[in-house]
């Protein structure tokens, strides 16, 4: 099966996973209404995917560490599945809450092994951009998922919608089961071999931008909804609106990274990414009541932080290609960390002040997640693992493809044209 074809199926899984946890931006209120539970509380589901994700996936990834991608990837739907036919069928937060979990762990290690799958087998030196186009899908699931839903809700039950989402994927399932070739994992580490890496200091620095990073991006879009109702003054229709322009926004950054990739070093784009964030949302906090400025400024935002994701899983697969699969599970990990810590963060922020402040909270940590990367890369050798043979750096390899083909030799994964 042709490479481009497995890569499209993995995109609209994604979309799909995505849209399991993405949908509750848009149906938020309306869900904490009928469940008679309080929006801060219902906020916390965000904190509960995020931990599962955290802490569950990169266990998962370690006791499935022999398994072929293919069974890992079905693996992962499965418990996908589970957790959106609960969802569908929860009418209490404690029956939610328990479907969080399923999914959390489930997208956490689809994703995970879709992105090396991505990331080993794309062509020389496409290999951040076969990563951007399997994240594609949850910057769709913005773009029509979360909008949509909005627009639904006014007219079906919001558990309707989950409903479809497990009818699709498990269609999905089926196909994956049909097409993807059964090929062989990263070599199996050792759980104790694993958490060395917790001790290496420049992955910790790596993991520690991902996480300051994630806060911020956790604290705008777990209340996107309320912000842009209560603080704007949008109705439901200037909502779905705007989150479908928003999720335009994530596509766009998508597509940028794409482009980008071998062109501009990472160590330059990075910090840029970053500190654009934080002037967005600030700008964001000072115009929060003129609403086209409102939605240009998030289109703004949201585009710069799909920009980061895909480089930084790549330029970490490549710093250690032989547990491309363990660095993009903990740097997964760092991700729902802070997007749990940013349900949390955003929901005390509510508490003791406004929904108004919510966009400078988040400023404060894409400020520092910008300057730990900018500082971190002030150093010639940071992540820069030198090619096997000729001691090319990352940031030169990708632009040649020398790299990603001694890392296909390496660890003798057959390349899927």
């Amino acid at each position: 099966m042709k490479f481009k074809t497995i890569i499209f199926l993995l995109a609209i899984i994604t979309f799909l996973n995505a849209s399991s946890n993405n949908i509750f931006m848009g149906i938020m209120d309306q869900a904490a209404h009928s469940l008679d539970v309080s929006i801060p509380l219902m906020g916390q589901l965000t904190t509960i995917f995020a931990l599962s994700g955290a802490f569950g996936t990169p266990i998962v990834i370690a006791l499935i560490g022999n398994w072929t991608q293919k069974k890992s990837l079905i693996g992962a739907m499965i418990l996908v599945l589970i957790g959106v036919l609960l969802t569908a069928n929860a009418f209490n937060f404690m029956l939610l809450a328990i479907s969080r979990v399923f999914i959390g762990i489930g997208a956490g290690v689809f994703g995970i092994s879709a992105f090396a799958f991505a990331a080993r087998n794309a062509p020389t030196g496409k290999g951040v951009k076969a990563i951007a186009t399997v994240i594609m899908g949850s910057s769709i699931s913005i773009i029509v998922g979360v909008p949509i839903s909005r627009m639904l809700i006014s007219i079906l039950d919001w558990r309707v919608l989950f409903w479809f989402i497990s009818i699709l994927s498990f269609a999905c399932l089926l196909l994956l089961i049909k097409i993807l070739p059964s090929q062989e994992k990263d070599r199996p580490i050792p759980i104790k071999e694993q958490l060395k890496f917790l001790t290496n200091p420049q992955l910790l620095v790596a993991f520690s931008m991902t996480l300051l990073m994630f806060i911020n991006v956790s604290v705008m879009n777990t209340y996107a909804s309320p912000f842009l109702a209560n603080v704007v003054g949008m109705d439901n229709q200037m909502i779905s609106m705007t989150l479908f322009l928003i999720g335009i926004g994530s596509f766009i950054g998508n597509y940028l990274t794409g482009a980008i990739a071998g062109k501009v070093a990472v160590k330059k784009v990075q910090p840029l990414i970053l500190f654009t964030q934080a002037v967005a949302l600030i700008l964001l906090h000072i115009f929060s009541a003129n609403m086209i400025m409102v939605v240009v400024l998030q289109m703004i935002w949201i585009c710069s932080v799909w920009m980061f994701i895909p480089q930084q899983n790549y330029q970490l697969s490549l710093y250690k290609p032989e547990a491309s699969s363990i660095m993009m599970s903990l740097n997964g990990s760092a991700l729902q960390l802070g997007v749990a810590m940013g349900g949390v963060v955003g929901g005390v922020a509510i508490e003791q002040a406004t929904l108004s402040v919510i966009p400078l909270v988040a400023a404060f940590f894409a400020i520092a997640s910008g300057l730990v990367t900018f500082i971190a890369y002030k150093k010639p050798n940071f992540l820069q693992a030198p090619d096997f043979k000729s001691g090319v750096t990352i940031d030169e390899a990708t632009k040649n493809g020398e790299l990603f083909d001694e890392i296909q030799s390496k660890t003798q994964v057959e390349n899927v044209q």
